[in-house]
């Protein structure tokens, strides 16, 4: 019984379980069926286990192809694409269910059924999600972008776009307008960022403050003023570029011209002082006719109107 019950179709496609089970059951039956001093009980104890197991091989090994074909291709589904939610928990639940079914050797064709069924609806309950691969993108590029880096009123511009980018990016119930208007908002502001201008003007300035105005005339010293003050607007003004490079440099070498040209003021008792002093002296032998004033004193006299209207045309 023991040969031609092995080799029977039922015994074959049994599952593995039933198998060892039946094996067990029917060498036990054939020691006692060997063993002149069994008793009559122990014959009808393995006879009825030995029964039971036959009934048993009628529990087949299930067919796992289709379940396995399903469970290969739900395996390369990528869950980004669909919406949080029951549906998606619903779909992940169901593939580790098809993933235990497939490893387990004793699952019969019933338990296989039921895995394939609730993995295939699952799939088709799934929700899709708006495209965000390339708004995710755009977000990445910019983790290294430094705000020091760019002009005031560009980097405003560009973080604005970029705040509202991840906040629909983080909206799960984002629609895909609402994803391709922030995606082109946050491009449109990467592309307006302007470098900050590099040049050589915040050197010369800082150089321009130290100087002490007090030792030159009030004519260069007042020139310098205006340039320093010009420069210095120049630096506090954020939304200067790369582009504006060459109009700062030139602001810079506009201020370095006129710090050369600072006049130092004469000494009182340095020569050319004295000069003046000596032509301002009325002469021994000037002319003297009545109220007349003398050459000498009209010339300086001519020299102190012309210097007041210059200084009044500054």
């Amino acid at each position: 019984m023991r040969k031609t019950q092995k080799k029977t179709d039922e015994y074959t496609n049994a599952i593995p379980s039933v198998k060892d089970s039946f094996d067990k059951a029917l060498t036990d039956a054939k020691a006692i069926n060997d063993n002149d001093s069994a008793t009559q009980e122990q014959i009808d104890t393995a006879w009825r286990t030995l029964l039971n197991e036959i009934h048993k091989l009628g529990f087949q090994v299930g067919d796992k192809t289709k379940l396995q074909a399903l469970y290969d291709e739900m395996s390369k589904v990528d869950l980004d694409d669909y919406k949080d939610g029951v549906s998606k928990e619903n779909f992940v639940k169901a593939l580790e269910q098809a993933a235990t079914v497939l490893a387990d050797p004793n699952t019969m064709q019933k338990e296989i059924d039921k895995a394939y069924d609730e993995l295939e609806t699952a799939y088709s309950l799934l929700e899709k999600a708006a495209d965000k691969r390339q708004l995710k993108a755009l977000i990445e590029a910019t983790k290294e972008y430094q705000q020091e880096e760019y002009t005031e009123n560009t980097w405003g511009i560009y973080a604005e776009a970029k705040a509202k980018a991840e906040e629909v990016y983080n909206n799960v119930d984002a629609t895909q307008e609402e994803i391709n208007e922030a995606a082109d908002n946050l491009l449109a502001g990467m592309l307006q960022l302007r470098f900050k201008a590099d040049s050589l003007l915040e050197e010369v300035v800082e150089e321009a403050k130290g100087i002490d105005l007090s030792q030159y005339t009030v004519e260069s010293a007042a020139t310098f003023q205006v340039l320093l003050a010009e420069a210095q607007e120049m630096l506090n003004n954020n939304d200067l570029s790369k582009e504006d490079e060459g109009t700062i440099n030139a602001k810079a070498m506009e201020l370095k011209a006129a710090q050369s040209k600072l006049e130092p003021i004469r000494t009182a008792g340095s020569e050319a002082t004295q000069t003046v002093q000596e032509s301002a002296t009325p002469k021994a032998d000037a002319a003297k006719t009545g109220d007349v004033v003398s050459i000498t004193g009209l010339g300086l006299l001519i020299s102190g109107i012309s210097l007041l209207i210059l200084r009044k045309k500054k």
